[in-house]
């Protein structure tokens, strides 16, 4: 209880800039979590090996059973994994009584991997699309 009290009492010394760093650091840490908390038996493990889409089906060990998505044969076996390492994962999905087919999009996504952000001035896209500087309007 001390160290909850002592926390509140940092904030009075904190800037808002501290508290939004302090903040976001919480949820990177968050969002580690989800992708390791949805790892669980019989979900399905949606990921991206060169071009092709494989599906992992999570044992009750956590090893994955590696389907090829166009042949619809087993691959193998895959441990010590992340979600970037050794393939990317794409997404997780709970399969359930209605919903249990391994190739089915219509399975609830329960984890998704995060797109990248792509942050440009008005000039960058300008000179992307390769236009005039100022002619672009964003309706």
């Amino acid at each position: 209880m001390k160290n909850l009290l002592q926390a509140f009492a940092d904030l009075d010394e904190m800037t808002v800039e501290e508290i939004k760093n302090q903040v976001n650091k919480i949820l990177c840490d968050n969002k580690d979590n989800r992708f390791i908390d949805s790892i669980r038996p019989g979900y399905i493990v949606d990921m991206l090996i060169g071009d092709n889409i494989v599906y992992g089906i999570v044992l009750a060990n956590g090893v994955l059973l590696m389907i090829d998505g166009q042949k619809h044969t087993v691959m193998g076996y895959l441990k010590d994994y992340t979600e970037h390492v050794p393939y990317d994962i794409i997404r997780i999905r709970k399969p359930n009584k209605e919903q249990y087919k391994y190739s089915s999009t219509d399975i609830p996504i329960v984890w998704q991997k995060e797109e990248p952000k792509v942050e440009m001035s008005l000039a960058d896209i300008e000179k992307k699309l390769g236009i005039k500087s100022g002619t672009l309007v964003i309706k």
